[in-house]
């Protein structure tokens, strides 16, 4: 089933417009048209975080754009060639930014400067050691001025095990 198209029971899924399904929705019965864009798919349109907080968040339909993806990369150690949700946040002179996500599927955090993203050169911290259900946490201290810094959830590939809902909880103290 394609977006915009009546939901075929038999499938019982719709098509994002990624390669990546998602549930038939049982209210409408038409899969939803997917925004090519959305708010977070890029470090051009980060969605902005504050100080301190907990979103929930879904990286299905969102694109593979973060120039990190070598198995062994120095940012997670590990290939984040899945998509990725990004967030953007300012750390103070002196501050300490702790995050975390949690997932039932195998999602890592990493920190990085500069837009756009471009490897392991702008790869300040990152975590992707554990696998499907595993927190994955990362602390960065900012010792510089203030500093204006994107905060990634990606996917380990783009497989249904490596992409999907989670959790984002993070601070910032002095």
């Amino acid at each position: 089933n394609d977006p915009g198209e009546a939901c075929d029971p038999s499938i019982a899924s719709c098509d994002n417009g990624l390669g990546r399904t998602n549930g038939c929705p049982g209210d409408t019965g038409v899969c939803p048209i997917i925004d090519p864009n959305p708010a977070g798919d890029r470090c051009d349109n980060a969605i902005a975080l504050g100080a301190f907080g907990t979103v929930s968040g879904n990286t299905t339909d969102f694109h593979d754009d973060a120039g990190f993806g070598a198995p062994g990369d120095a940012c997670t150690g590990s290939s984040t060639t899945g998509p990725e949700v990004v967030y953007s946040l300012t750390l103070p002179a002196g501050s300490t930014l702790s995050a975390a996500v949690s997932s039932a599927r195998d999602l890592g955090i990493y920190l990085v400067r500069g837009c756009p993203i471009t490897g392991q050169a702008s790869c300040l911290a990152g975590a992707d050691s554990g696998y499907l259900g595993a927190t994955e946490q990362i602390t960065y201290m900012n010792a510089a001025s203030a500093t204006a810094v994107f905060l990634l959830v990606d996917g380990f590939e783009d497989s249904p095990d490596y992409f999907g809902p989670y959790d984002l909880t993070w601070s910032v103290v002095p």
